[in-house]
């Protein structure tokens, strides 16, 4: 009722209404929607030849009552004409009405229909209306909206069901639970968990700065919403912020429903897993012929012969002498976000005072080494740090390595000298846009001290911005650039004088999905005649940041890693793999408070230079400080294999040969196996197969997956639908005024499916007829 302040009330008529109402008993009934339906009675008609079905008495009872007449039969060219263009989409070709007007058979308009329904166009004619209503995309949506490639199969799945005349009660259940039915695993079938990519057809907000969980918990609600609405005609969405106001849903129940989706794996990823790897006919048989000869080479590998025997006793014995590692001391380091590195005096550095949530650091070393075969990593505990470190997580001193790199400069290489920095970004009417440039020489960043103009200026967005120490990316900090859209827009930057260089970092503006503006641009340095000295063409967009070291250099390979200990899942391999994922990386887990080392062997022979200049990039994506709190480098000319040999390995070895068990016997030789002389032409050959079945890449499906039990999320009422203020916990159910939920059904996705294809369902069976008639 409207609150007293609105000054509303009731006028006479209403009152006299209520009051008769009343007077009568108050009888109540629910909406005629909301009531099961029954098949009524067939009305009686006068022209009692002109029905062909049930339907078509009702149709004749509503044109008598209104003193009209059916229209005179449609002539065949009509007819098949409409059939056609009803069951396909497309208009009957020339042959098709000639042999429809033409047919003398009795039932030539069922044979027509027949012919149209085995046609694969009928599948594809009528799935457009369900990819409609499932918000199918090819692609994520929001303001990036990236290409969404791998979700076709569903919507073939779509128009197979439909070409397949799959029961409807089938269609559901496979749509909305699909993932949770029985599986035979020895069947190739696997139409069911491809069907529940209906559900996956939410979008995705990739834009860097978003929170997952909020855009998880929109993309539930999504399902929610459009499962009530696809299925039962019913605004459900409305009540998550209230109670609705016109259908008998309370908002405590619209998350009752929502519990039901709650509780899959997916949270809004850009990469969209859970996915369904889907290899075509002839990708499964090249991947199954490489697991097989796989398999073979593996099995080869653990043969024990007389050959290895010898190759083990010898690394054995040698590893009674250790490594001769040589600390690398530090000429210079620096943190990307601030954190304060000092050198100590055993050459390890120490992080200190700003601790972010993700780092990188730069650490360049001269070294008179030449010829190094492999580089050490020391993680160092110090009493500064967290749980005494050697990490900088907060209260735990984890730490995690992302990637390791290294390069290599010569003695002999200067740095470019320049005066101008100038980036341009060729193209007709394109429009540059900058956040921050950075121009460092070996202390200090020299940009702001320069000055800077550009090609054009866009309102109040002046190239000064891009020199400002503010690396905010969002236009409506006022702190970004922005040009006029015209051809070859440039920006540029003078230093005053001849300035050697360094690195240069270009910051891309963030905000509105604008950042893809800054493709395929360059960077150029000029010296005070103009003359280019330096310059790069960057085809990917900066997400923020893209850095350059301006001196040659050579990047070397890190391969061959090994550590005392890594945690399940964040093996020290991952940190030279190549893969800068946040989630990527070498982990040491709770072993805290202690030291840690890593060794890696260089590929090739790329240091033969007195006092080259090493220079290591150590990133760290993890997140939560999980940032390397202290930590050494050395290097070792040690001729390979260069292992960090594990606790249980020491151990063994540490234990005379006659006193230990199978067990450890074949722990060790198993760990040996990994680099022993014999076994390199096997691995090599292993090593190229696994890569050939890597690089087949199957269509990955997205689909639902429910979560293992011990990671179920609670359910809560969402006050005014914001994720962030959680009311009370609810379990799943349904609006107590529909019908009950069914008897043994699970109280998840599949139970729900059944709930909604129950014949006491008053609206499923409606909702999908008057869908149909419409269409018609």
């Amino acid at each position: 009722m409207p609150p007293p302040k609105t000054g509303r009330t009731l006028s006479a008529v209403e009152i006299d209404l209520v009051k008769r109402w009343i007077q009568q008993g108050a009888p109540y009934s629910p909406h005629w929607a909301f009531v099961k339906p029954e098949r009524p009675p067939l009305p009686k008609v006068q022209m009692k030849s002109w029905p062909r079905n049930g339907i078509d008495f009702f149709i004749l009872e509503k044109l008598q009552r209104n003193g009209l007449k059916p229209s005179p039969p449609a002539d065949r060219y009509a007819l098949v004409r409409r059939l056609a263009l009803d069951l396909t989409g497309l208009p009957p070709t020339p042959a098709e009405v000639d042999a429809f007007v033409d047919e003398k058979q009795l039932d030539a308009y069922e044979r027509m229909v027949d012919r149209l329904l085995s046609s694969p166009a009928y599948g594809e004619r009528w799935a457009r209306g369900w990819l409609d209503l499932a918000r199918y995309a090819d692609s994520a949506g929001y303001g990036s909206d990236p290409l969404r490639p791998n979700v076709w199969p569903w919507r073939d799945w779509v128009i197979r069901a439909l070409n397949d005349n799959l029961p409807y009660d089938r269609f559901t259940i496979e749509q909305i639970a699909g993932d949770l039915l029985p599986q035979d695993p020895n069947s190739e079938n696997q139409d069911p968990v491809i069907a529940s990519a209906f559900h996956r057809n939410t979008m995705t907000n990739t834009e860097g700065g978003t929170d997952d969980e909020e855009f998880r918990v929109a993309a539930v609600k999504d399902r929610a919403n459009t499962t009530a609405q696809v299925w039962m005609g019913l605004t459900m969405g409305c009540a998550q912020c209230h109670t609705h106001k016109y259908d008998p849903i309370t908002q405590r129940e619209y998350y009752q429903f929502f519990a039901f989706f709650n509780q899959t794996e997916d949270n809004d990823q850009p990469d969209e897993r859970p996915t369904l790897p889907l290899p075509t006919k002839e990708q499964r048989e090249k991947m199954d012929q490489l697991r097989t000869q796989i398999a073979e080479l593996e099995n080869a590998r653990k043969k024990t012969t007389p050959e290895f025997e010898a190759e083990l006793a010898a690394w054995e014995k040698a590893q009674a002498q250790d490594i001769d590692w040589v600390p690398l001391e530090p000429s210079s380091f620096r943190s990307y976000e601030g954190a304060t590195l000092s050198k100590l005096s055993d050459n390890s550095i120490l992080a200190a005072g700003n601790s972010p949530e993700r780092d990188t650091y730069i650490v360049k070393a001269r070294t008179p080494l030449t010829n190094i075969t492999a580089v050490r990593l020391e993680l160092l505990p110090d009493e500064s740090l967290p749980k005494q470190g050697p990490g900088r997580g907060l209260e735990s001193g984890k730490a995690v390595l992302t990637e390791l790199q290294l390069a290599v400069r010569s003695p002999k290489t200067e740095p470019p000298r320049a005066r101008f920095i100038r980036i341009e970004l060729p193209g007709a009417q394109r429009v540059l846009s900058l956040a921050e440039v950075q121009v460092f020489d070996e202390r200090e960043n020299l940009a702001p001290k320069g000055t800077a103009r550009q090609s054009s200026t866009r309102g109040s967005a002046e190239a000064g911005r891009a020199i400002d120490n503010n690396t905010d990316g969002n236009f409506d900090a006022a702190s970004t650039t922005m040009s006029g859209a015209q051809d070859n827009p440039w920006w540029e930057l003078d230093l005053g004088t001849d300035t050697p260089l360094e690195e240069i970092a270009i910051w891309n503006r963030t905000d509105r999905g604008l950042g893809t503006r800054l493709a395929d641009f360059k960077v150029l340095a000029l010296d005070a005649q103009r003359k280019t000295v330096w310059e790069r063409n960057i085809n990917a967009v900066p997400s923020p940041v893209a850095r350059f070291r301006v001196p040659a250099e050579k990047e070397v390979k890190l391969q061959n890693a090994s550590a005392d200990f890594s945690e399940s899942g964040f093996a020290v391999s991952r940190a030279v793999d190549g893969n800068a994922d946040a989630k990527n990386g070498w982990g040491i887990g709770d072993k805290t408070g202690r030291a840690h080392a890593a060794s890696f062997e260089l590929g090739g022979n790329p240091i033969q230079e007195p006092d080259s200049l090493l220079i290591f990039t150590l990133v760290q994506k993890f997140g939560t400080q999980h940032t390397l709190g202290r930590f050494r480098i050395s290097a070792t000319t040690q001729p390979p294999p260069v292992r960090e040999l594990p606790e249980n390995i020491k151990e063994i070895l540490a234990a005379k040969p006659e006193e230990r068990s199978d067990k450890q016997r074949d722990e060790l030789a198993n760990y040996f196996r990994d680099f022993a002389p014999s076994l390199v032409k096997i691995d090599e050959r292993l090593k190229k197969l696994r890569k050939e079945l890597d690089d087949i890449k199957p269509v990955a499906l997205p689909v639902m997956r429910e979560l293992a039990a011990d990671k179920r999320r609670e359910s809560h009422l969402l006050n005014k639908g914001n994720f962030l203020d959680p009311g009370e916990k609810v379990e799943p159910g349904v609006p107590a005024s529909f019908h009950p939920f069914p008897k043994d059904a699970p109280m998840n996705r599949f139970g729900l499916a059944q709930w909604l294809m129950s014949r006491d369902n008053p609206l499923t069976a409606r909702v999908a007829v008057n869908r149909l008639w419409a269409q018609l």
